[in-house]
């Protein structure tokens, strides 16, 4: 079993969602989701979530422009139990930049009020979550 822990960023502003367009990556290609990655070991979420920011997206995010929103636990189909950690990003610095284009072909602000079709299913769930301000969910137990 390869259980995982996750970290996303929830970036909203002026009632817009910042998402990645996914490609190339053999997971979910050809779909928007929240920009994110993996926790390494030794590493907190909230180091995670910086780190994940300077890498996807080319800014510096301040622990204190953090605050979590929500954590989801899920089963996975064949790979173990995973942990979900997001994470508002309420401030940065730099201009947002699309640093791994390897990853993700794009990037794109959307209304929160007409999401992409093709958003990644779980990070819909997480956004509409956070919409009616629920802190914890799971899924597949």
């Amino acid at each position: 079993m390869n259980s995982a822990n996750y970290v996303l960023a929830y970036f909203v502003k002026d009632e817009k969602i910042l998402l990645l367009y996914r490609a190339n990556t053999g997971f979910a290609n050809n779909c928007y989701g929240l920009a994110g990655g993996k926790i390494e070991p030794y590493e907190s979420a909230q180091q995670a979530v910086i780190r994940e920011m300077a890498e996807e997206l080319d800014i510096i995010v301040r622990p204190q422009d953090t605050q979590l929103v929500h954590v989801m636990s899920f089963k996975g189909n064949t790979n173990g139990d995973h942990l979900v950690l997001v994470f508002a990003i309420n401030s940065w610095q730099g201009a947002l930049y699309n640093r791994e284009s390897h990853k993700h072909d794009h990037l794109s602000w959307f209304w929160l009020s007409n999401l992409p079709d093709n958003l990644m299913l779980r990070h819909r769930q997480i956004i509409e979550y956070i919409l009616q301000q629920q802190r914890y969910s799971q899924e597949g137990y």
